[in-house]
C-alpha cells in the first residue's frame, strides 16, 4: 500500500512539474502583452499630459495593468529618491532585475532611454518602436507557447509514469 503511495506521488509530482512549465509559457505570454497595455497607457499619458517620468510612472503604479502594478510601484519609489544617477539609468537596473526573458528585458530596458530625455515626438515614436518589438516578442511566445505547452505538460506526465514503471 504504501508502495503505491509513493509511486501516485512520484507519478503526481512529475506531472505538476511538466503543468508548471507549461504554465510559465503561459505566464511570459501574459507579461509581454501586460507591458504592451503600459507602453499604450505611457503613450497616451504622454500625448495627453506630457508627464515626467515619475509621475508617468506613478500614474503607471496606480492604475497599470495588474501583474505590472507591483513592479512599478517599487521603480517609483526608486525615482523618488535616485540620488545621483540619472533616471535611464535607475530604470535599466530596474528593468534588468524584471521576471522577462531576455529579449523582453532589453526591450523594456530600452524605454528608459528616451523617457524624459528627449522631446515630445521622439518619445512617442520610441514608445511606438517599442510596442512594435514586443508585438514581435508576442508573437514568439505565442507560438513557443503553442508548441511546448502540451509538450511539457505531456513530458512530465509521462516522465512520472515511466519513473513508477521503473522503481515498481
Amino acid at each position: 500500500m504504501l508502495k503505491w503511495a509513493g509511486a501516485l506521488l512520484l507519478a503526481g509530482g512529475c506531472t505538476a512539474a511538466g503543468m508548471q512549465a507549461a504554465a510559465r509559457l503561459t505566464r511570459r505570454l501574459t507579461v509581454i502583452e501586460s507591458w504592451q497595455t503600459a507602453v499604450s497607457q505611457m503613450a497616451a499619458e504622454l500625448r495627453c499630459r506630457n508627464s515626467a517620468l515619475p509621475d508617468l510612472v506613478a500614474q503607471l503604479a496606480r492604475g497599470g495593468p495588474l501583474p505590472l502594478k507591483s513592479q512599478f510601484e517599487v521603480l517609483a519609489a526608486k525615482l523618488k529618491a535616485p540620488g545621483d544617477r540619472r533616471y535611464a539609468e535607475v530604470w535599466r537596473v530596474w528593468a534588468m532585475a524584471l521576471p522577462l526573458g531576455g529579449e523582453e528585458r532589453e526591450v523594456v530596458a530600452s524605454v528608459g532611454e528616451v523617457l524624459g530625455r528627449y522631446e515630445l515626438d521622439s518619445q512617442l515614436s520610441a514608445l511606438e518602436g517599442v510596442s512594435a518589438r514586443l508585438a514581435q516578442c508576442q508573437q514568439r511566445a505565442r507560438g513557443r507557447r503553442e508548441r511546448l505547452a502540451k509538450l511539457y505538460a505531456m513530458s512530465g506526465a509521462l516522465g512520472g509514469l515511466a519513473a513508477v514503471i521503473v522503481l515498481l
